[in-house]
């Protein structure tokens, strides 16, 4: 008997690849893992990259970003939860770890609500204040 595979569990040859170009970048778009994937397979599509950047991403193998600024999904290499930095002149997006201390001042200042979920705090970065 031949054992199937669990959906989605498929591992293609460009899945470690995929998750290395996250490591080395920390946040990107398929846009860019395609650039970067592109480089020693010419002929990868941008299809094949949404396709494995999905699958990933259901698996929990690789986090989802918040988007750029043109609106395009970003993934994420770190899987711990964190919060973001996003630039707005450059649009980089960092990881930084705010919760603890500015969940609380949040929710008191808004009557003592619940926040849910991760931050993303929007600024210049210091390259662009300059």
């Amino acid at each position: 008997m031949i054992a199937k595979a669990l959906p989605n569990t498929r591992q293609s040859k460009y899945c470690d690849r995929v998750k290395n170009v996250l490591k080395f970048k920390c946040h990107a778009t398929n846009s860019e893992i395609l650039s970067e994937l592109n480089k020693t397979f010419p002929k990868l599509s941008a299809t094949t990259v949404h396709r494995i950047t999905s699958r990933l991403a259901s698996r929990n193998e690789i986090g989802i970003a918040p988007a750029d600024k043109n609106g395009a999904m970003r993934y994420d290499a770190n899987l711990m939860p964190h919060d973001h930095f996003r630039c707005s002149g450059c649009d980089l997006l960092r990881d930084v770890d705010i919760r603890e201390k500015i969940v609380p001042l949040f929710e008191s200042s808004i009557g003592n609500c619940q926040i849910s979920g991760r931050l993303t705090i929007s600024g210049l970065c210091k390259d662009c204040i300059k």
